[in-house]
């Protein structure tokens, strides 16, 4: 859900669950989504903070502010935006008629260490990564739970990974 980077991991970490969480992803493969700032907490770090991220998923996460020179847009950026899919895969099809619109909420953004975990990406004034898989971790910068039937599939589809 919506949080601070530090918080939440700071939270994570204070949990006494870290350990089991990490025997359960990384060692049994079981799949895990990360959304909005789940997803930022499986990259390797962020600039909304100094603790360091899970590292399951290669990569870092960014200002959107720090994006732009002039003309930022609002901030966060909030409301629907569409998906545009990288590459076919369980998930999404990039042969859909239309593209897949998810509900957004968040000023900061999970940027891929590579192209080859990006599964979808969406523009709000540059393109940035959305969605992203590394194996079994998943993350989606937007909330599939707020996305209607576009969520409802997405959720669906995950369920059965």
């Amino acid at each position: 859900g919506v949080g601070h980077f530090d918080y939440a991991m700071q939270s994570l970490n204070n949990s006494g669950l870290l350990n089991k969480l990490e025997d359960m992803v990384i060692k049994q493969k079981t799949p895990i989504l990360g959304i909005c700032v789940g997803m930022q907490m499986l990259a390797d770090s962020s600039e909304e903070g100094t603790l360091k991220g899970l590292g399951w998923l290669p990569g870092s996460v960014k200002s959107l502010e720090s994006q732009f020179k002039d003309d930022i847009p609002p901030l966060p950026h909030m409301g629907w935006n569409e998906l545009k899919v990288q590459k076919d895969n369980s998930l999404f099809s990039s042969a859909e008629s239309e593209a897949p619109q998810f509900y957004f909420l968040h000023s900061f953004y999970f940027c891929s260490e590579g192209p080859s975990e990006v599964i979808a990406t969406t523009s709000y004034g540059f393109d940035f990564d959305s969605v992203a898989s590394n194996g079994n971790v998943f993350g989606m910068q937007c909330h599939p739970e707020k996305s209607h039937s576009w969520g409802q599939d997405f959720l669906q589809k995950f369920s059965k990974i």
